[in-house]
């Protein structure tokens, strides 16, 4: 049961390095707050595209 949850925490892990390389290359920000109850909140913010 540990070798799962410990691949599940990497993949997590691997997820949010994804996010947060594709949020940057748009010119985004994204970030996260531990939620005291358990779990995280993340932020994510894009500017607008530009008028065409």
């Amino acid at each position: 049961m540990r070798k799962i949850l410990d691949s599940t925490r990497h993949l997590r892990g691997d997820m949010v390095s994804i996010a947060h390389t594709i949020v940057e290359a748009h010119g985004g920000r994204i970030g996260a707050e531990n939620v005291p109850s358990g779990g995280a909140v993340f932020h994510v913010s894009l500017p607008l595209a530009a008028p065409r």
